[in-house]
């Protein structure tokens, strides 16, 4: 009885906390180093070098909630794309870091992760669309995503039948690609921090070490920890992967695995994103 008497006051305590505390949103981009940000937020609040080994072995908990081992932070976590009633609402006066993603490895990204989705969503019995989308090739994959449309009746018939509307995918699928115009919006938005994955991922994801020294100076700056020499050297080398959702981690994985057909529909259904994002000096096409 004692035992569920302190696990309620400890509850009660730690829901009076967050209450208390105005909370600093850490905010991404499906399939943009969700993983990567929450691995470098917990070991740059660990306060033990056993938290710390901790972490850098598994990450336990998808996501950080009240700081971790600093009690003097509260972080809450959420996508950009987050639809209809439930949409990201933060008042402007609250701190955000957002992470964004050059949408076409954000495409590359999700054409691998989508296989590996939940059977259901919001009801609705996802299973067998995932499981048939799942046989098409990565050429048709990545058509499919960019014209949001089936490649064969079957398909069609489920999605109409399950979702309503025709050639609409369901929201999970076709937020990939749209959410990116969510973050541009938030761009401009008060006291947000933007960070690019390319600039975070350091040279094992193909980016460089001076950019994610930078970034992740920035992200600990604006929480308000110190960042030093010592904090990068330790931090940087354990950062890169193990997580669960890694699978490459890498920039520019687009070049490889779009087609020359794929990178014109791209160019026709999405080139403003890319424009607008920032990427069109980044090797555009």
């Amino acid at each position: 009885m004692k035992r569920f008497i302190w696990l309620f006051v400890l509850l009660f305590t730690f829901v009076g906390e967050c209450k208390t505390k105005e909370p600093i949103y850490f905010v991404t981009m499906m399939k943009s180093g969700t993983h990567l940000l929450e691995k470098y937020l917990k070991l740059l609040l660990s306060t033990t070098d056993d938290q710390y080994e901790k972490i850098n072995s598994s990450l336990e908990k998808r996501y950080i909630g009240k700081g971790f081992g600093d009690k003097s932070l509260f972080l809450k976590f959420s996508h950009v794309s987050t639809p209809g009633k439930n949409r990201l609402k933060v008042p402007d006066r609250l701190k955000m870091i957002l992470l964004f993603r050059d949408p076409r490895d954000v495409l590359i990204s999700a054409i691998h992760f989508i296989p590996t989705m939940p059977k259901g969503l919001k009801g609705v019995k996802n299973g067998p669309f995932i499981h048939q989308w799942s046989k098409y090739t990565t050429e048709e994959r990545i058509t499919s995503l960019l014209t949001e449309k089936c490649l064969d009746q079957n398909l069609e018939k489920f999605l109409n039948k399950n979702f309503l509307k025709k050639e609409i995918f369901p929201p999970s699928m076709t937020n990939f690609l749209t959410q990116g115009y969510r973050a541009i919006e938030l761009f401009e938005r008060p006291n947000t921090l933007v960070i690019r994955f390319e600039d975070l991922v350091g040279q094992q994801g193909g980016g460089c070490s001076q950019a994610q020294y930078q970034a992740m100076e920035e992200i600990a700056l604006f929480i308000g920890k110190e960042f030093n020499e010592e904090v990068y050297e330790k931090i940087s080398k354990d950062l890169f992967g193990a997580t669960k959702t890694f699978r490459k981690g890498k920039i520019g994985s687009w070049k490889q695995e779009l087609s020359e057909e794929n990178k014109k529909l791209f160019k026709e259904y999405y080139g403003d994103l890319v424009i607008n994002m920032g990427y069109e000096e980044d090797n555009y096409w």
